[in-house]
C-alpha cells in the first residue's frame, strides 16, 4: 500500500514538472528558437562599456 502511494505521489510531482515545463516553453517561444542570438545579446550585455562618471579625474 505504501508503495503504491509513493508511486502515485511521484507520478503526479512528475506531472507538475512536465506542466510547468511545457507553459514555460510557450512564454518563451523566441528564446528557443534561436539560443545562439541570445547567448550574442548576453555576451554584448556584459561586455558594453560601463555607464558611470569617473570621479578621480
Amino acid at each position: 500500500m505504501k508503495l503504491i502511494v509513493r508511486l502515485l505521489f511521484a507520478t503526479a510531482a512528475l506531472g507538475v514538472v512536465l506542466t510547468l515545463g511545457l507553459t514555460s516553453q510557450e512564454n518563451q517561444a523566441v528564446v528557443g528558437m534561436n539560443p545562439m542570438k541570445v547567448n550574442q545579446q548576453q555576451y554584448e550585455r556584459i561586455h558594453e562599456p560601463a555607464m558611470f562618471v569617473n570621479v578621480n579625474k
